[in-house]
């Protein structure tokens, strides 16, 4: 890892990793293991997906709470080029509001629990998609599996200096502040976290 540049680096590795378990998660108070090869499988549907919308440098928000999901959504953004911005679940109605705007989104990972919300506060016209596993008849055009695309699209491009991650402050001054990071700086920290064996 030491030689990793950008978190594409990071997505390869799961390719080699294959059946042991990338993530697990309690699903109706059940543990449900996920492997890194499936975690890789899916990642790469999704940012072919996204790809091919043409994301790259464009800002996507994962607003949803933590599961499966939420990972592959968030290492797909971020594969395909484009800039999370991870917004937490309990944000209160004006935060989110300030920060799609401030933001500018123009995506939405959701779920089905906080479409409303979400729905409610599209003044920019951003697109959102759905990424619960089971919808509704009417929900199944907003799922994000019909994103998903086979068609093998060129990551190659992204470099250390692309813009990776806008994550929001708090807010405990005033409103919060968009604080970019690049995929260079995201690196740079999983090395020193690596050295210090943490």
């Amino acid at each position: 890892m030491d030689d990793f540049k950008i978190i594409n680096d990071v997505v390869e590795v799961f390719n080699n990793l294959n059946d042991k378990d990338a993530a697990t998660f309690f699903e109706q108070g059940q543990p449900v293991n996920y492997t890194y090869q499936k975690l890789y499988r899916d990642v790469n549907l999704l940012a072919n997906g996204l790809k091919a919308k043409q994301i790259e440098g464009e800002r996507v928000a994962i607003f949803s709470p933590n599961h499966y999901e939420w990972i592959v959504a968030a290492f797909g953004v971020l594969r395909a080029g484009g800039m999370l911005v991870p917004i937490d679940v309990q944000t209160d109605k004006e935060t989110l509001q300030h920060i799609l705007s401030d933001s500018g989104v123009q995506f939405i990972f959701t779920t089905l629990d906080q479409e409303e919300q979400v729905r409610g506060l599209n003044t920019n016209g951003f697109e959102y998609r759905l990424i619960d596993d089971d919808l509704p008849d009417e929900k199944k055009e907003y799922s994000w599996k019909n994103m998903m695309s086979e068609d093998a699209q060129d990551f190659s491009k992204l470099t250390s200096d692309h813009n990776a991650i806008l994550f929001y402050t708090s807010g405990t001054t005033g409103r919060p502040k968009g604080v970019p990071l690049t995929h260079g700086q995201i690196m740079f920290q999983v090395r020193t976290l690596r050295q210090q064996r943490l």
